[in-house]
């Protein structure tokens, strides 16, 4: 930056003030532009910071708790749990219940009686002719603080309910009318499992007409699942094991 001085002699106080307040406007002006430069970098940062935390979009976050890969199916006797209500404020605006986790269904089913309908058989005067179950999927979850989860999966599109087919050692037969229910059609033993994703749920003996304590052979049986150790995302980004209790 020029600065004009007068022609005439002035005394050397006053072209020193003179010069101080030249240097000072220049350093001014370069304050002035490195502000106009630092701003915007800043702002682009607080804004990347924003989106990176959620802060600008709640979609793509996800819940640490929300199951991820099914490592189990379980059956058990009776109707499907009734879907849970998202908690609402009890206390005040700003107090909701936690919800509390789905347990795992007990007890698994493993045998029971059912009988073919109209079929006047004397062992059937108090026995169904249509029996309810329920499928659970075992899901692991990425939070360390409930690394197992379950879930209904009785309606779900990929799981598939699997009556045996009637042969010499099971003459019975099964079928499955959604939602659960399975009803008869022929006398004898029989099984039928769950599976989904495939992986398969126990086996469960049924006796059509007859008490299944009477079959003479056991359903083949696939191995017991066993929950896998729940991992955690470490700052690196590497999965960490981190074992806990089955039941969340």
């Amino acid at each position: 930056m020029s600065v004009a001085f007068p022609l005439r002699p002035a005394t050397p106080g006053a072209c020193l003030t003179c010069l101080r307040g030249a240097v000072i406007a220049e350093r001014a002006m370069k304050l002035w532009r490195r502000c106009l430069t630092i701003v915007p970098v800043l702002a682009g940062l607080a804004s990347a910071m924003l989106l990176s935390c959620g802060g600008g979009s709640s979609s793509g976050t996800t819940a640490l708790g929300i199951p991820t890969t099914l490592f189990a199916v379980f059956v058990c006797q009776g109707a499907p749990p009734t879907a849970t209500q998202t908690p609402t404020p009890t206390k005040g605006t700003t107090k909701t219940p936690t919800p509390t986790p789905t347990p795992q269904c007990s007890p698994m089913a493993t045998s029971t009686a059912i009988c073919v309908p109209n079929s006047g058989s004397g062992f059937c005067q108090n026995v169904p002719t249509s029996l309810q179950f329920n499928a659970q999927g075992g899901f692991t979850t990425r939070n360390p603080k409930e690394p197992h989860a379950y879930r209904d999966i009785t309606s779900s599109a990929s799981t598939a309910w699997n009556p045996f087919s009637s042969n010499a050692n099971f003459p019975g037969q099964l079928q499955y009318v959604g939602n659960g229910v399975l009803v008869a059609f022929q006398p004898g033993c029989t099984c039928f499992n769950v599976s989904d994703a495939g992986i398969t749920s126990q086996t469960i003996l049924i006796g059509v007409n007859q008490d299944p304590a009477t079959c003479t052979i056991a359903c083949p049986q696939v191995p017991t699942p066993t929950p896998p150790p729940a991992t955690r995302a470490t700052p690196n980004g590497v999965q960490a094991d981190h074992g806990a209790d089955a039941t969340p």
